[in-house]
């Protein structure tokens, strides 16, 4: 009753309940849009992310196509009773053998023309544009037709002026394909039962078999697109060689690139290679090149549709003319590149999720929002929460690096001397003065390396730096100057290393300050960190604070096993190196030695850095046996502790898969920097320690809890009593 008036026989306002509640068409209108609204910012929250781990999105999607295109060929090889490793083995070396010859032909062919080739094409487009003037048309179509000729050219030269470069980009995506193509060919099945683990039966043979569908269709369209393309390439270079069009070997690698962008790739590079035949001969050449390039691609494509149909698969033009032009907007040229294989694969799976989503009740608000949307908004909004928790995070502590570096680096020497310190409690000594110890053994290993850092790193890291330039500077031009890239990538981490070098030589007594901050928290850390995690962990109730107090120990030893064994093997990677050097002869060893051994802690990419480095400074100032014998330890080297030591230690110090190591890093420094690259291994060792751990924090009491496991130690239930912060049963 309100005001004396029952609200069920208030009058009706026509749009379903009575007046005094909210309208029925606005009820659902409200029920539908949150959910839509939630699921599109979680979405664009994942684009964005995406952008910025740019490196890490296009290595997977690469992958993922790898992975689609060969699979028909490891499933043969398994069939016939090869083993898994074996089979992706043989996948991987097919793979990794087509792109080595790729590249081989883009820095024979491509790269050395570039320059002529965009110079070509964009004479040709202005001769076009100047015959346009005299062609009898409406001064309307006249410039209609200007427009688009000034705006090819300017796409042209814009994308492939950019792609061109980025070098330092693509080298770092191919080394990141090179290893991950692998992984993926071994565990990737793993991987998804994995992530599939929490679903239904139903859920994941419904996700599994689109999955399946997905690859299939992926796989068919990424083998056909390199059979058209390899026959419009080979069709174009002869076509051009018989024409005496210049550059015929860079057009051809335009022309087999932009077979792989349906419908638009074939009109673009055609226009590309008309231009250059008008710039050539003319708009003779240009007729004969476009009529002759029309009329091989048509009986290239029967041909192919009548003895290759089953390695073929049609796409839909509605989702290659909408992929496309978002995968531009979004990644430029290597956007378009990979728009339609995504839009396949996601066409294809949204669909099974959506079903799988759907099978059981429908939303809170009625049977109006639609069961796969209401769950997905469901989620949707949590995971925005517990993003923006996390970007919070992440932000407080790159915005106050010398608030939070103190605290980092206290944490990371606290877990590292933390079996020290136990094994002196356990020998009677008091927690004062075990602290007191394994701090003081702290400073001294700080003093050491902060010493010799800047008598050796910080006055010599320009030599260095000049040295290393030098030497990729000669080798390319003993091949040629195939190796432009080398040189490239060895100005780009020189330049990396000379900015931090820099950095922390300008604020060194920020750095001293830190430094000396974290030791003294080490100090507190390791003599009152178990009494204050009782005291935080005493306001949980039993359960609870059992559940936290093993995800604090699991987190501890994670970190200070991590920290020990990374510290061993870059000692030994730096030793190793500094005596090779001392042995040769060779200047700038103690500098180099420094910049391995912090390089180490840097997992996979640091010591292949530093090493590298070592190795273009022998190439510039040694012999050739000196260059031989670098050459011999670098390659050893690298190949030992990548293939056999780092992932055992990351195996079981961290227990992380080697190839989320691998994208961890470059996610890390796109982060947080060089910080970033150190810490974000042993983070994710924490998370993937203690993850299930934690949820058991935040979940539901277990089913079989004593009433006494659900109340506090004085019996309230509530969580609020006060805790003796000399109980047992706290993390060490």
């Amino acid at each position: 009753m309100t005001n004396g008036v029952d609200p069920a026989s208030a009058p009706s306002d026509g749009f379903g309940p009575p007046a005094a509640r909210v309208p029925t068409w606005l009820e659902h209108a409200a029920a539908l849009g949150w959910r839509l609204l939630a699921t599109a910012a979680l979405a664009a929250v994942v684009l964005y992310i995406a952008g910025v781990l740019a490196t890490i999105t296009v290595s997977l999607i690469v992958v993922g196509i790898i992975l689609a295109a060969t699979a028909p060929l490891v499933a043969r090889l398994r069939e016939r009773g090869w083993s898994r490793g074996r089979s992706a083995a043989a996948g991987w070396g097919a793979a990794m053998a087509g792109i080595v010859v790729f590249a081989i032909v883009v820095l024979v062919a491509v790269i050395p023309a570039a320059v002529n080739t965009l110079q070509a094409i964009a004479a040709g487009l202005q001769a076009a544009q100047d015959k346009l003037a005299d062609v009898p048309l409406s001064p309307e179509a006249v410039e209609a037709l200007t427009r688009v000729a000034v705006a090819i050219k300017d796409w042209v030269s814009e994308n492939v002026s950019e792609l061109v470069g980025s070098i330092s980009f693509i080298a770092t995506v191919g080394v990141l394909v090179f290893f991950l193509t692998l992984f993926a060919m071994l565990d990737a099945d793993r991987a998804v039962d994995w992530v599939l683990q929490a679903a239904h039966d139903d859920q994941r043979e419904t996700l599994l078999r689109s999955g399946r569908v997905a690859v299939d269709r992926v796989g068919r369209f990424v083998r056909g697109s390199a059979l058209i393309a390899l026959t419009r390439a080979v069709a174009t270079l002869a076509i051009l060689w018989g024409l005496g069009v210049p550059d015929a070997p860079a057009l051809a690698a335009i022309v087999f690139v932009g077979a792989f962008i349906p419908y638009v790739g074939v009109v673009l590079t055609t226009g590309a290679v008309v231009a250059a035949g008008m710039a050539a001969g003319g708009v003779t050449t240009a007729l004969a090149v476009l009529g002759l390039v029309v009329l091989t691609y048509a009986a290239a494509e029967v041909l192919l549709r009548a003895f290759a149909r089953a390695r073929l698969t049609a796409v839909d033009p509605v989702t290659v003319l909408i992929a496309i032009p978002v995968g531009t907007a979004i990644a430029g040229v290597l956007g378009a590149l990979v728009a339609v294989p995504v839009a396949i694969a996601v066409s294809v799976i949204a669909g099974a999720v959506v079903q799988a989503l759907g099978s059981e009740a429908p939303g809170t608000e009625g049977s109006f929002v639609p069961p796969w949307l209401d769950r997905l908004g469901q989620w949707s909004w949590r995971l925005l929460v517990g993003i923006g928790v996390l970007a919070v995070g992440v932000t407080i502590v790159v915005s106050v690096p010398f608030i939070i570096l103190p605290l980092v680096l206290a944490a990371v020497f606290a877990a590292t001397l933390a079996p020290l310190v136990r094994r002196l409690l356990a020998r009677g000594w008091g927690a004062t003065a075990s602290a007191f110890v394994a701090t003081v053994g702290a400073v001294a290993v700080s003093v050491v390396i902060l010493g010799l850092t800047v008598a050796a790193l910080f006055t010599q890291v320009s030599e260095i730096v000049s040295s290393a330039v030098g030497g990729a500077g000669q080798v390319n031009e003993a091949l040629g100057g195939l190796a432009a890239a080398l040189a490239s990538a060895a100005q780009a981490a020189g330049n990396t290393v000379t900015i931090a070098v820099s950095d922390a030589g300008r604020e060194l007594v920020e750095v001293l300050v830190a430094v000396a901050l974290s030791i003294l928290l080490c100090f507190f850390f390791l003599r009152d960190g178990p009494r204050t995690w009782r005291t935080i962990s005493g306001r949980l109730v039993a359960w609870r604070r059992d559940q936290a107090d093993a995800a604090a120990a699991k987190a501890v030893n994670v970190l200070g096993g991590y920290m020990i064994a990374t510290g061993a093997i870059s000692a030994f990677g730096a030793a190793t190196q500094w005596a090779i050097m001392f042995v040769l002869g060779l200047p700038l060893a103690l500098p180099l030695a420094v910049l391995s051994f912090f390089g180490g802690f840097i997992p996979y990419i640091g010591s292949f850095i530093t090493t590298g480095i070592a190795l273009l400074v022998t190439i510039a100032v040694g012999t050739p046996t000196d260059i031989v014998v670098m050459l011999v330890f670098t390659v050893v080297f690298n190949i030992v502790q990548g293939n056999i030591v780092a992932p055992l230690v990351y195996g079981r110090a961290v227990n992380i898969h080697p190839a989320i190591v691998l994208m961890a890093i470059p996610a890390g420094g796109a982060i947080g920097g060089v910080m970033g690259m150190f810490l974000v291994v042993p983070v994710i060792g924490i998370v993937a320690t203690t993850w299930r751990t934690v949820l058991r924090v935040f979940g539901d009491p277990p089913a079989g809890a004593s009433a006494a496991m659900l109340v506090d130690d004085d019996g309230s239930g509530a969580g609020e009593a006060a805790v003796d912060p000399d109980a047992a049963g706290a993390p060490a």
